[in-house]
């Protein structure tokens, strides 16, 4: 495999050998992919100050294996500055990405996605917004999307406004006959917001915040986030 300058962006890295780093990219062409830069931490290196998160690059690589070999690297555009809870908020979606997608599976809609995300990281009233579509879009990509504006039932039957609404795990939403509201159901008035992308009061941001964390934690069999665990009372507003 040979490939040039395909545009990418760097998930994670971490050194390898003396002076060598792997490389954990995301690209619009083959996915996620590893990347081996020899020589990357060299002080001459042509690879050093450009291999970091947030920063839109075009990649060449060339090999057979997993761990393929890092050939060129050029600047797409000028890095995207996050700082403070933007710069976490970063980081939570770059470790989502590693812990969910498989490697060489493409997602040119998922790369639009992220890279269209990355710089409402940078203001506060764009964030939350823009975290939680994301994920949306990350759970519909990998398969585990759900239907919002359908219960999962054989007949499906729209969701209406005025119900509540009972989440089964890996299956969907069914209409909530209980009196007792439990911590797994949701308004149908916001699931049709949410099924619409229309995320603009708190109420519904923060339904679709406990919803999101619980189809997520699902998926990563309750292994917690390494961001939320680092950093649990600021990634709290996620």
């Amino acid at each position: 495999m040979r490939i040039k300058l395909a545009p990418a962006f760097v998930l994670h890295t971490y050194p390898f050998s003396e002076t060598s780093t792997i490389v954990d990219a995301f690209t619009a062409t083959h996915g996620r992919i590893s990347l081996l830069a020899k020589g990357a931490r060299a002080r001459r290196s042509c690879f050093r100050g450009l291999l970091r998160p947030f920063t839109s690059l075009s990649l060449s690589w060339s090999g057979k294996s997993e761990l393929m070999t890092l050939t060129d690297a050029e600047y797409r555009a000028a890095p995207i500055m996050l700082t403070g809870t933007g710069l976490l908020s970063g980081m939570y979606l770059n470790e989502l990405m590693i812990r969910l997608l498989p490697k060489l599976d493409d997602h040119p809609k998922l790369f639009e996605a992220y890279e269209n995300t990355l710089p409402l990281l940078i203001h506060s009233s764009d964030r939350e917004k823009a975290l939680r579509l994301f994920e949306k879009i990350l759970l519909n990509e990998i398969g585990y999307g759900l239907s919002f504006d359908k219960e999962a039932n054989t007949s499906q039957t729209p969701i209406m406004n005025e119900h509540n609404y009972q989440l089964i795990l890996g299956h969907g939403f069914i209409k909530n006959t209980h009196t007792d509201a439990s911590s797994a159901t949701f308004k149908g008035a916001h699931l049709l917001s949410l099924s619409n992308n229309w995320l603009e009061t708190k109420e519904i941001l923060q339904t679709s915040k406990q919803l999101m964390r619980l189809l997520i934690a699902h998926l990563l069999d309750n292994k917690p986030l390494k961001t939320r665990c680092f950093v649990s009372e600021v990634i709290a507003k996620f």
